[in-house]
């Protein structure tokens, strides 16, 4: 796995950002969108801890514990979208479908959500809850290392639209999202790390170096954020 000697805001970036933290001591967004993200729960700076990658924060604890960030027009992802982040999974895998990051209510309408499930393939839901469409890797995270995670969806199209996941720069899958009606988002929070339900918060996970874009982003792209270890 190539890593990085740079900080993350001495890198360029690349452009369609809406959201980008490097999670490094703060929540602070490098996008230039000035989103101020909120920890809930006991989930404070306390859970920031140094890795071989410097200081990232380690999700776990309590079920509310995550980070959250206010609605904002920018943060509305109907059409394409894109997902770059670090995670390093310290234990087992989840006992339940967990959030890496997503837009989602109480009445489980799903602007969009990226999800790491129980056997470790990773998960793209689009839609409301009684048609929901997903798109699943067929590649599980592996344990204990570094992994660079990417998905990316493009069209506007919702029936239409290709997901694409990837892991550490390479395509391990590529599906049509089968969605007859999308979700509107009427203003929903942008979480990380945390889910709907007892329990759907991620545990003993460090993240690093999230990105959202409202592009979807090509293989080169995935490849370079991979190889400079952003």
């Amino acid at each position: 796995m190539k890593k990085s000697s740079a900080r993350f805001h001495d890198f360029q970036l690349i452009g369609g950002e809406v959201l980008a933290c490097p999670l490094n001591g703060t929540t602070y967004d490098y996008s230039g969108l000035n989103n101020y993200g909120t920890f809930s729960g006991s989930l404070t700076t306390t859970r920031f801890v140094n890795s071989e990658y410097g200081t990232t924060i380690l999700f776990g604890g309590a079920n509310n514990n995550y980070i959250w960030y206010p609605d904002a027009p920018w943060l509305r992802l109907s059409g394409s979208l894109s997902i770059s982040v670090w995670v390093k999974i310290l234990s087992a895998l989840p006992a339940f479908e967990t959030d890496i990051l997503g837009k989602e209510n109480v009445g489980l309408a799903r602007p969009f959500s990226y999800t790491i499930q129980t056997n470790g393939n990773l998960r793209l839901y689009k839609g409301y809850a009684s048609s929901s469409a997903g798109n699943t890797s067929t590649t599980p995270v592996p344990l204990y290392t570094w992994q660079h995670l990417g998905f990316t969806i493009g069209g506007p199209i919702l029936t239409s639209q290709i997901g694409k996941h990837y892991l550490n720069g390479q395509l391990t899958r590529s599906a049509t999202l089968n969605l007859s009606s999308g979700a509107s988002d009427t203003g929903e929070i942008l979480t990380v790390g945390a889910g709907i339900g007892a329990g759907n918060n991620l545990q003993n996970v460090l993240i690093r170096n999230l990105r959202l874009f409202n592009r979807e982003i090509n293989g080169t792209e995935i490849l370079y954020l991979y190889e400079s270890g952003q």
